[in-house]
Formats: C-alpha cells, sequence, structure tokens
C-alpha cells in the first residue's frame, strides 16, 4: 500500500515556544543537524518513486530554512501537493519567493486577542500573523489560518471565526494533542465545536473529532495506519517509523530513501503502528487524518467529506482573492 503524506520535518528549530508544543522542550533535538539541499532533492525523488501525493513540510519552523524556495520549487517539480506550516515570523521576508510554490499556506493563529496569541506563542508574533495574511492575499495565495483548539482556548472560537470572516481567510479547527499535561475535550464541548462546520470561513475534520469521543486510537483495534499511510523525514536526514510519536526504527538514509522504504526493518516497524503504549489515546493528526482514509469506517466517511468541504469552501474564497 503507498503512503499518501510524507511528514517532512526540514528543521527543529524553532523561534517560538508554545505552550501546547514539547518540542522546544527537548534539548536534544537543538543538536540534530540538518542535511544539506542535494540530500532534501534526492528524498523527494524517492517519495516521489514511492507513490507519496502530499508534502507536509514542517518543523520546528519550516521558514528558517535558508534553502526552503529551492526545497518548495523541487517538490513542485515532482508534482507533489505542497502544504507548509508557519508561525509568520519569517514570512513577510520570504513570501514573494516561495508563494507560487506552496499549495496550502497554513499560518498559527492561536488566538484572536493579539496578548493572548503572543502569550500562548511565547513571543509577539501577532503582528507578523495578520501583516502575512494582508500579504499573501495581495500576492494573489489565499492562507489557511491554523487554530489549535485546547479545552482553555474553546472560549475564544467565536472571536477567531469573526476575524477569520473579516480578513476573508479560512479557518481550520484543529484540536490540539492530548499531550504534556493538557485535558481533552468533554463530548458537549466537540458538540459544540462541530457546529461551525456550516460556516462558509471554517474548515474541521469531522472524522476527528468522532475519533475523540471514542478515546482517540486503541492499541487492541488501532485507528492508526502510521506506517502505511505516512513517511516521516527528520532533518539530518533520517527515516522514522512508524511516526515521530513512537520511533520504532530509525534509519539513516544514506542517499538511497526508496530502498529503505521497501526493506524489512520499515515494514516490521509499520506493522507496530497504533500498538504501543505511546499510542493509547493519540491524537496525532498527521498521522490519524491520512490514517482514516485507509479502512472503511465512519470517520472515513467523515475525513472524506470533511476535506471536500474544505476545498469547496478555499475555491470560494479564492474567488474574492486578487490574483
Amino acid at each position: 500500500m503507498k503512503p499518501l503524506v510524507c511528514n517532512y520535518f526540514l528543521t527543529f528549530r524553532c523561534n517560538d515556544t508554545c505552550e501546547f508544543c514539547g518540542l522546544w522542550q527537548r534539548p536534544e533535538l537543538e543538536s540534530v543537524e540538518e542535511a544539506g539541499i542535494e540530500d532534501v532533492k534526492k528524498n523527494l525523488s524517492d517519495l516521489k518513486k514511492a507513490g507519496v501525493l502530499v508534502m507536509n513540510f514542517t518543523g520546528g519552523e519550516p521558514l528558517l530554512r535558508d534553502d526552503i524556495q529551492e526545497i518548495l520549487r523541487a517538490s513542485k517539480r515532482h508534482g507533489f501537493f505542497n502544504i507548509l506550516t508557519t508561525n509568520a515570523i519569517e514570512y513577510p521576508a520570504k513570501a514573494e519567493r516561495i508563494t507560487g510554490l506552496v499549495d496550502h499556506l497554513v499560518i498559527s493563529l492561536d488566538h484572536a486577542n493579539e496578548e493572548e496569541h503572543n502569550r500562548i506563542r511565547g513571543v509577539a508574533c501577532y503582528e507578523d500573523v495578520m501583516n502575512s495574511v494582508k500579504i499573501a492575499k495581495g500576492l494573489g495565495k489565499l492562507p489557511i489560518l491554523n487554530f489549535t483548539i485546547t479545552r482553555d482556548s474553546i472560549a475564544g472560537l467565536p472571536d477567531m471565526v469573526e476575524l477569520s470572516e473579516k480578513l476573508g481567510v479560512l479557518l481550520w479547527i484543529n484540536p490540539v494533542y492530548n499531550c504534556s499535561g493538557l485535558q481533552g475535550f468533554e463530548k458537549s464541548s466537540l458538540d459544540y465545536i462541530s457546529r461551525y462546520f456550516g460556516r462558509k470561513n471554517v474548515a474541521l475534520n469531522l472524522g476527528s473529532l468522532e475519533l475523540i469521543k471514542k478515546g482517540g486510537n486503541r492499541v487492541k483495534r488501532p485507528v492508526c495506519r502510521a506506517g502505511e499511510a505516512t513517511v516521516t523525514l527528520f532533518p539530518d536526514n533520517t527515516l522514522v517509523s512508524p511516526c515521530f510519536y513512537y520511533q520504532k526504527a530509525k534509519i539513516n538514509i544514506k542517499g538511497d530513501l526508496l530502498s529503505k522504504l521497501r526493506g524489512r526493518e520499515v515494514k516490521e516497524s509499520a506493522s507496530f503502528h497504533g500498538r504501543g503504549d505511546v499510542c493509547s489515546g493519540c491524537l496525532a493528526w498527521e498521522y490519524l487524518n491520512p490514517s482514516m482514509l485507509r479502512p472503511v469506517s465512519k470517520e472515513m466517511f467523515l475525513s472524506l467529506y470533511s476535506f471536500w468541504k474544505l476545498f469547496w469552501k478555499e475555491l470560494k474564497l479564492k474567488k474574492g482573492v486578487k490574483q
């Protein structure tokens, strides 16, 4: 079965210290070296041969890579659908160089209130977000605001929806991972969130909400298919399987990603996806969203419908963006 998505961690460096993210709190990640552009290009070529369709460029903050334009251009040459998620601090300086190379530009915004967003992020970057939205639209690009919603920030959801409508952009509601000591959502909260699905500027995955109601991934009957549906690459040219959070195997690519993906070590480690102790209750959406598209289930149909609505709403909103 061919993987759908590559979660490519281009860097672990970040210029944010978000309260819901644990990456910046792990000192061992600070020393991870970043592979050069030729290694990245070779990996992209092998990912194309492996059947990957979507490149999810993430980090850390991917725009901290000086060669991000070249990486994105190489990815587009292979016909990938490029997703890039950014905190927007570096975007204004690089916008013109990357706009035509990104299919989904996802900008993180955690609260409609400037002071609160900056508090959550650990740095003053609210104005960077607002400026980046303006710049992106001026370049003919419709950005997506990524709202990582928590048990606390759910109170600000109406303001976030109102702000996205005012800005004329899509708001993607992304439930926070149930990690780092954060509490999960009650059923009433999930029902409340789902009621915003019909708003023209709001997108979310109804399959994700359904999975949260069931307590996330279950190790006895796992929803997760991370080892089959995704590929995870680290900045130092390492292939991790089945996922970032359950590193059953860490393999040095050594310029031959394709053979590593087809090798026994990856196949064996992939068979453990969703079954480790760390997998119990997992809500890592970069793995679970692709996974839910694989087995026939209620979550699969809800996810397919949700992604169709995302692209439909995006198409309608793009008509109002300067080309």
